[in-house]
């Protein structure tokens, strides 16, 4: 073989080499990229995955309607925080002056019967019932009105609200009404909220004793509100 033929065959080995070492320096780092990539997706696809199971799993209260069954003091909240006026919030006001017991039981529960009936595509339904400071003295034929109502509703239950030093209502009876009812509520795993304890922390007003200024009864809706939203929850026996 002569001189010329191996200077020849010795640049074309030394270009083979130099393009397969290019090819490898190019290869390698790209496979690997497209691996990388191809994890990421991966990754990515599982916490999407993920999220929709956490999103599926969401509690939907859509379907949840509230009715609010009271005495006076609903009647003057529902005035002053238009809850009735407002039909998007699925919430329905049953109140009427001066009651308690025997209208609860006469003539409250046949209207929230019938306000379930005419909204029949809200299919769960909620009382929130605040009753008791016009017959402080009733408690137990409360309580086996409300136990006999568990079976077929859910229940929520509101202490009564504190009297101004007009009124007639002695805080004294307001407290042990109170007192008997977070018990009962408790006993039974009733939710209950407690705006008494609240308002007379923050301060009060009232017009004449017992019933509240339409800035109080915003702040009642406020605290009614978060409890029956789900934030509440069964408190233990404690002093009112």
């Amino acid at each position: 073989m002569n001189k010329g033929i191996k200077v020849f065959l010795l640049v074309l080995f030394t270009v083979i080499i130099a393009g397969g070492i290019g090819f490898l320096a190019y290869e390698v780092p790209r496979q690997m990229t497209t691996e990388a990539q191809q994890e990421k997706t991966t990754s990515n696809s599982e916490t999407n995955d993920s999220s929709l199971s956490d999103s599926d799993t969401t509690t939907d209260d859509s379907d949840t309607g509230y009715i609010l069954i009271g005495d006076s003091r609903f009647v003057g909240m529902d005035q002053a925080c238009e809850i009735t006026e407002n039909a998007d919030n699925r919430e329905y006001v049953v109140a009427k002056v001066g009651q308690g017991y025997k209208w609860f039981v006469d003539c409250a529960l046949d209207e929230a019967s019938d306000i379930e009936k005419t909204h029949t595509w809200i299919t769960k339904w909620k009382y929130v019932i605040c009753l008791g400071v016009n017959d402080l003295w009733d408690f137990e034929k409360y309580r086996d009105e409300y136990l006999s109502l568990k079976n077929s509703h859910d229940l929520i239950l509101v202490s009564v609200g504190p009297t101004g030093p007009s009124s007639d209502v002695s805080n004294d009876d307001v407290t042990v009404f109170n007192q008997q009812l977070r018990n009962f509520c408790t006993e039974n795993d009733i939710p209950y909220i407690d705006y008494n304890t609240t308002i007379t922390e923050e301060g009060f007003s009232t017009q004449d004793g017992l019933h509240y200024t339409n800035a109080i009864y915003r702040r009642i809706y406020e605290i009614i509100e978060e409890g029956m939203r789900g934030t509440a929850v069964s408190p233990s026996p404690q002093s009112e």
